[in-house]
């Protein structure tokens, strides 16, 4: 599936275009600020090759429009109770490296992601580890800095 980030300006939002392989895409603005969060999404489950998160349920055929739709409106796969371990796993890590974006690294990064799932009683990924997590931080850190680099108009693709 290609990815299309098209970065927006003042006047206009930023956009998110998936093309799956059989020629059928999803689209979607963004509101501000989101297109990080969905570049550490690609971070995640590309290193991790998760195929059960939000880039590969939308390669699996959902919707981008199926995912910010009230619970009351989605489709069944997507409702809290039904939602892939995966995507909830994805969810809590990208989470963890955004605020360690925001705020700084993060002493013991993977105890601390451990003990948010274990909280919750989610299992804990077996293919993360601290080798997985410097490779997930790097491609993370490498998007942003291509994201930042690019103007208004211009646009970051993707390969899932």
């Amino acid at each position: 599936m290609t990815i299309q980030f098209t970065k927006g300006d003042t006047a206009r939002r930023s956009t998110i275009f998936c093309i799956r392989e059989d020629g059928s895409s999803t689209y979607s603005y963004l509101h501000p600020g989101i297109e990080v969060h969905d570049l550490a999404h690609y971070a995640v489950e590309t290193i991790l090759s998760f195929d059960q998160s939000f880039f590969g349920l939308l390669r699996a055929g959902y919707q981008i429009a199926d995912f910010e739709a009230p619970r009351d409106k989605r489709v069944e796969a997507l409702l809290p109770a039904n939602i892939p371990v995966q995507s909830i796993q994805t969810e809590y890590l990208v989470n963890q490296l955004m605020t360690e974006l925001n705020s700084g690294p993060i002493d013991h990064f993977i105890e601390m992601f451990k003990s948010t799932l274990q909280q919750r009683s989610i299992d804990y990924p077996s293919v993360l580890d601290e080798d997985k997590l410097k490779e997930i931080r790097s491609l993370f850190s490498d998007l942003i800095r291509q994201w930042n680099c690019i103007r208004s108009g211009e646009r970051l693709e993707l390969c899932f």
